[in-house]
């Protein structure tokens, strides 16, 4: 059977008109695709369905005439779901996105509007959420008013669809109720899991840096170093002091910049936040620096700068320079201590600690030189004091 490419999947996919009775979903909508045709590879259980098989790279859409969307296999946010913009529902497969805009839709939302075809499976009008255990949440169109999403504590504005409990005000996103249970940050080591009440009294955001409400939903790593954020804070703009005058939006490099707060390079491929206004790039961990740190090799507390305040200065660590332009990490003891982001974890280079001992062995050597030279003079001298002169 021939095979068919599909810029999607790295083997050739064979066509079948439809594979009755078998429970299959598509891997670009996540929608079922039992008794209709389909693209598969049996082996790495990969399914399209024709209409996703056969979906443009490239679409000018009428909800975003601005630029045109791109499609992706994937969510290119690395929480690993994406919220379209049509229906406000997460989505993993297929998404045609803007990176510029951070405009995604699913694909079927995307074609919907262009070829009015129902495909997605609608959302029923009452749910029930572990959020809010005690009452079903019922679909609800807010027509005058603005309400805060219980989860993610973003608004809810006029005209969108909620799901809402009206006996205890309670509103969430349609969105914000098909929440992946555990996430990966790039920010961070360990995964992180859906807590759907902020068990913490007082929680600062460990990206955003802003309080975590106790009565939303949080992201938190349960593997003792309590490190978390907000809901909306996975796949969203933020703000850092180091760029104060504009947002920083999540985006994806398709070539290599340099990093505006370390300076070491932020690789072809990568997430970033990224200022196209300043052209200002940030990787994801130089936006949760901690704001003071310590050396063993430093008796004082350094500082995070967000510039450096010298023309000219020199990293104690690497002995190299630190851009102006660049954040640093400064002892404010007195004592002009500093350090790039890169090194202020870092040992002192090897060949630095090798120069020591080689000084120390001269020194050693050179003091047995001069040992050895006073003897010589000594034994001369005592020889003279021996001789006498005949006349």
């Amino acid at each position: 059977m021939e095979g068919h490419e599909h810029f999607s999947h790295k083997h050739k996919l064979s066509f079948h008109k439809s594979f009755e009775g078998a429970k299959l979903t598509c891997n670009g909508c996540n929608f079922p695709c039992t008794g209709t045709p389909v693209y598969s590879c049996r082996p790495c259980k990969f399914f399209l369905h024709e209409r996703c098989f056969k979906a443009t790279r490239s679409l000018i859409h009428p909800s975003h005439p601005d630029h045109p969307l791109s499609l992706s296999p994937y969510s290119t946010y690395t929480s690993g779901y994406f919220r379209c913009n049509s229906c406000h529902e997460a989505g993993s497969g297929f998404c045609f996105c803007c990176s510029a805009c951070q405009f995604d839709l699913h694909i079927n939302c995307a074609y919907d509007d262009l070829n009015p075809k129902p495909t997605l499976n609608p959302t029923p009008n009452q749910i029930k959420l572990k959020s809010h255990p005690n009452h079903l949440l019922t679909k609800h169109r807010q027509v005058y008013c603005t309400h805060f999403c219980n989860v993610c504590s973003s608004v809810s504005d006029p005209g969108s669809e909620v799901y809402r409990c009206h006996i205890c005000d309670y509103d969430v996103h349609v969105g914000c109720t098909s929440l992946p249970e555990t996430i990966r940050g790039e920010g961070h080591e360990h995964t992180l899991s859906l807590l759907y009440v902020n068990p913490h009294p007082t929680f600062e955001c460990d990206v955003c840096k802003g309080t975590i409400a106790q009565k939303n939903c949080m992201y938190m790593c349960i593997s003792g170093c309590s490190y978390g954020m907000h809901v909306k804070c996975t796949p969203i703009q933020i703000k850092l002091e180091s760029h104060p005058s504009h947002a920083l939006i999540k985006h994806r490099l398709v070539r290599t910049h340099e990093c505006d707060v370390c300076g070491t390079a932020c690789v072809s491929g990568s997430e970033v936040y990224r200022c196209d206004i300043c052209d200002y790039d940030a990787h994801v961990g130089c936006t949760v620096l901690p704001e003071t740190v310590h050396r063993k090799d430093h008796e004082h507390t350094l500082s995070l700068l967000y510039v450096n305040p010298h023309p000219v200065a020199k990293c104690d660590v690497c002995s190299g320079a630190i851009a102006q332009t660049k954040c640093m990490y400064l002892c404010t003891s007195g004592c002009n201590y500093g350090t790039h982001v890169k090194c202020v974890a870092a040992k002192v280079p090897e060949k630095e600690q090798l120069d020591e001992k080689t000084f120390q062995l001269e020194m050693l050597k050179l003091q047995d030189i001069m040992k050895e030279h006073q003897m010589a003079v000594d034994t001369m001298v005592s020889s003279s004091q021996g001789f006498h002169c005949n006349r």
